[in-house]
């Protein structure tokens, strides 16, 4: 839905395309020196493996949209949620609530949570995550973790009672 001219916009610090109805795959080739996205309320369902070259990324917002678990971070053969998420090591901040993710999506959230020092913010709240809550390793950096609204169950870690956030 957008034009390749975009990745021109080499002073785009900040880029709100909430509450309109693009749909299909949030494209990967928006400008590099972007640091905060907001897609919410629009009608995407994949992201492109090339968003994961946009190092500079801080804040990512794309709640209510129609991404799931077999989609998210543009998972297809040969490419890995590793390889989308690799170059995001800035990221503070992932809203993927109000979405249709499931449970195949835990690889990618794994990697969020291992991979991202500086992630404190995340949320996954209201999606379809149907698994064993053990899943969930909360490290010192996570300061608020949203999953309600899911279809959790088991115990909840240790972890999350010891983290020092």
């Amino acid at each position: 839905p957008f034009s390749a001219d975009l990745t021109a916009a080499t002073k785009l610090l900040s880029f709100d395309i909430s509450q309109n109805q693009f749909s299909g795959v949030v494209p990967g080739t928006l400008p590099i020196s972007l640091q905060y996205f907001y897609a919410s309320g629009n009608l995407f369902s994949d992201i492109a493996t090339g968003f994961s070259s946009l190092t500079g990324l801080l804040f990512i917002d794309l709640s209510y949209n129609r991404l799931n678990g077999t989609n998210v971070f543009g998972m297809m053969p040969k490419v890995t949620p590793a390889q989308v998420l690799a170059g995001l090591t800035g990221l503070t901040t992932l809203d993927l609530s109000h979405n249709l993710i499931s449970s195949p999506a835990f690889g990618v959230l794994e990697i969020l949570m291992e991979n991202r020092p500086f992630l404190s913010r995340l949320d996954l709240s209201h999606n379809r995550i149907n698994a064993s809550i053990s899943f969930v390793g909360v490290h010192d950096f996570i300061s608020v973790l949203h999953l309600s609204n899911n279809m959790l169950r088991g115990t909840i870690p240790e972890s999350i009672g010891t983290s020092s956030s």
